[in-house]
């Protein structure tokens, strides 16, 4: 009888904990995670031993692991169904082969459109990750901010030292900044407290000198990456990415339209690169998300980003509290977010994870529990800046200390700052939880910290969101309001009369510093 073989895909990674016998393992082309235990958990740790491409025979693994062949040959086999091996060495032909037969499940799919509460918040974990995180705890993921200077320059955007007019002064670029050296060994300090996926954000992340450096070191680790880029920077080497197996790659993308996204990013052509790179990835099979946030200049032409994400089989994220900046800029609350009118016809669509309608549960509000943290920040995922502070996420810089000047351990070891915190509970919040409308509120701790220098006091920017969409369920479910007067979506936002912010111009606040 021949001896039946197995590969470890080149597109693979995971994690074994053999203490509490645990794994997870992922399909980076699919963008899947799964979760595993027991004596599955200790095959899966048995081939996850193996580099990618290495080979193990069934025999070989009854033989270590005390399980007959008889019941490892079907679990071998499912999990060749799924992608986690493959019967062949895998040839750059044979990882072609799966990228193609994805690309057309990923095409065929009836599920477009993905939606997340916040855009960019701190590493969201997947129900594997939150799985393994349960049994395992430690840190599971980390957005690495690589860099604040980026290609583009966004009216909207919230990293420290954003520019709103193209005569203000960037002050992007900040002092002390990691080194290579650093980046290796906090990934290192990061892996043995049990870190499974990694986020490169930004800025763009391919603003920093070191960015394929870094990549490169957290593929031999094993560790998944996500990948949030505007793309302007990787035309024409998207092979380069998708030869990492990124898990996902979030891009910028603001309008169907070029020119209402190239004034966003301030930047002509931006909008052909970006489509230019999404186009290549998805021939690539590369996982992507297209990320947007809705504010006024791009209002009547948003939702063609959905267009967009359904020609390539992606996800589309859409964000509708754009936010002040980290540094306390007070413009883009502003002069860019949307008005209760048009905010109301915008909360009528589906594909925004705030949607209010009677086709959800509370009308799209939730119930709140005092006695816990709505925001999970700062528990199993951090945040690191450029220059080394762990913070809970990329919009909460609240700082626990800095992996320059310290190790990873120490900083979470008696920690005061982040007992503080992680003991936080909503009944210690001043006001948030008190009000009717705050089941409507998509809780953001860092926005709060942002406007007040602490997180337990309200920011105006959460309250606005969740008061209108509050007012909206209210209005529409005892006196049949609709915003939309009758027509769809899109005829509704193609009426409406286009709309020019003019000359953007950056204007601060003093927080309280009361944290």
């Amino acid at each position: 009888m021949e001896e039946q073989i197995y590969y470890r895909p080149l597109w693979t990674c995971g994690r074994f904990n053999a203490k509490e016998s645990v794994a997870i393992y992922y399909n980076l082309i699919d963008g899947m995670a799964y979760f595993f235990e027991d004596m599955s958990a200790s095959i899966i740790g048995l081939i996850l031993a193996l580099p990618r491409n290495g080979s193990i025979s069934v025999s070989k693994l009854s033989d270590v692991s005390n399980i007959s062949e008889n019941s490892i040959v079907p679990f071998m086999e499912s999990l060749a169904e799924i992608g986690l091996l493959t019967s062949h060495f895998c040839t750059e032909e044979i990882v072609n082969e799966y990228r193609t037969k994805t690309k057309h499940s990923h095409t065929n799919s009836n599920s477009s459109t993905y939606t997340a509460t916040k855009e960019d918040s701190a590493v969201e974990l997947n129900d594997a990750e939150l799985a393994y995180k349960e049994r395992v705890g430690g840190v599971v993921g980390v957005m690495f901010e690589l860099t604040y200077n980026c290609s583009e320059k966004c009216i909207h955007c919230y990293n420290i030292g954003a520019t709103r007019n193209d005569e203000e002064t960037s002050h992007r670029d900040i002092k002390d900044k990691l080194s290579l050296n650093d980046y290796i060994r906090i990934i290192d300090e990061l892996y043995d407290e049990g870190v499974v996926k990694v986020c490169l954000s930004g800025g763009d992340p391919f603003s920093n000198k070191y960015v394929w450096n870094i990549l490169d070191y957290l593929y031999s680790k094993d560790i998944a990456v996500d990948i949030f880029t505007n793309g302007q920077s990787i035309v024409g080497k998207e092979k380069l990415i998708a030869d990492y197996f990124p898990r996902i790659v979030g891009l910028s993308l603001y309008s169907g339209v070029a020119i209402e996204h190239d004034n966003i990013t301030r930047v002509k052509g931006s909008w052909n690169k970006t489509i230019s790179v999404i186009d290549s990835l998805a021939a690539l099979s590369v996982p992507m998300v297209l990320k947007c946030c809705v504010m006024l200049p791009n209002v009547k032409s948003y939702n063609t980003v959905t267009n967009v994400a359904k020609q390539y089989g992606l996800y589309v994220q859409y964000e509708l509290n754009v936010t002040d900046s980290i540094d306390g800029d007070k413009c883009v609350s502003h002069y860019l977010r949307l008005n209760p009118e048009l905010l109301e016809i915008v909360l009528r669509d589906p594909n925004t994870a705030v949607y209010v309608g009677n086709e959800v549960t509370l009308w799209g509000g939730m119930d709140i529990n005092m006695d816990e943290n709505t925001c999970r920040a700062g528990y199993n995922t951090f945040c690191i800046t450029p220059n080394g502070d762990l913070i809970p996420c990329c919009a909460f810089h609240l700082h626990f200390g800095n992996l320059k000047l310290h190790h990873l351990r120490d900083i979470l070891t008696d920690n005061p700052i982040l007992e503080k915190w992680q003991h936080l509970k909503m009944s210690d919040y001043k006001e948030c939880g008190t009000h009717e409308y705050c089941s409507f509120c998509s809780l953001c701790a860092g926005i709060n910290y942002s406007e007040h220098g602490t997180p337990t006091k309200a920011a105006e920017n959460n309250c606005y969101l969740a008061k209108v969409r509050h007012k909206l369920a209210q209005k529409m479910k005892y006196e049949q309001y609709d915003p939309l007067e009758g027509k769809s979506l899109q005829e509704r936002l193609k009426e409406l009369p286009t709309i020019s912010v003019g000359r953007l111009q950056r204007e601060f606040s003093q927080k309280e510093e009361t944290y």
